[in-house]
């Protein structure tokens, strides 16, 4: 019987998913958005960004859908021999995490809308405008947009490098409790 629920040791199949789910998603909005600013305006921008903008409203909704699964399924304790400033630093960073994923996705639609441009959701609906379009609220939300997914790439890279010393390092299991869905067995 598979495991949805996340126990005292490892995640369960719904926060397994959500993880990795949202991992695949961060990487085609970064390459999404990246080459969309990197294009002359073109119907293959308009293309890529309409894209980009109904993932990255799939990812506003997955981000909100795990921060209500978080309240709902403890994640697992962090292991006894993690030091107390580990242990703080891990859980501001999974804050900065989940605040990033959701400022990112905010600040694109009202970008967008403030700049006069629509935000798709794959065609079925269109995002209702959270602003006037006011080009000076554009600039300063392309700002932010831009500069948060650095912070945001520093982060997951920082959340990567930390499960790879846990796991080659420390050897204590954090990176194998989420690498890998859990089994009837964990």
């Amino acid at each position: 019987m598979a495991q949805w629920r996340n126990s005292q040791q490892t995640y369960g199949w719904l926060g397994w998913a959500f993880h990795w789910g949202m991992a695949l998603l961060l990487l085609g909005l970064v390459i999404s958005g990246y080459q969309a600013e990197h294009l002359p305006p073109s119907a293959e921008k308009g293309e890529l960004l309409w894209w980009h903008k109904s993932f990255g409203l799939s990812a506003l909704m997955l981000v909100l859908a795990r921060l209500v699964w978080r309240g709902v399924s403890s994640p697992p304790a962090l292991p006894e021999s993690m030091s107390q400033w580990q242990s703080r630093l891990a859980g501001l960073s999974h804050c900065l995490l989940y605040f990033l994923m959701v400022v990112q996705p905010l600040s694109g639609m009202i970008m967008s809308r403030a700049a006069g441009h629509s935000s798709p959701f794959f065609g079925f609906w269109q995002v209702p405008p959270l602003s006037e379009p006011n080009q000076a609220v554009a600039s300063v939300l392309h700002t932010v947009h831009e500069y948060g997914w650095w912070l945001l790439a520093l982060l997951v890279a920082l959340h990567a490098s930390a499960a790879l010393y846990h796991h080659f390092v420390l050897r204590d299991g954090i990176l194998r409790r989420m690498l890998f869905p859990p089994t009837a067995g964990d």
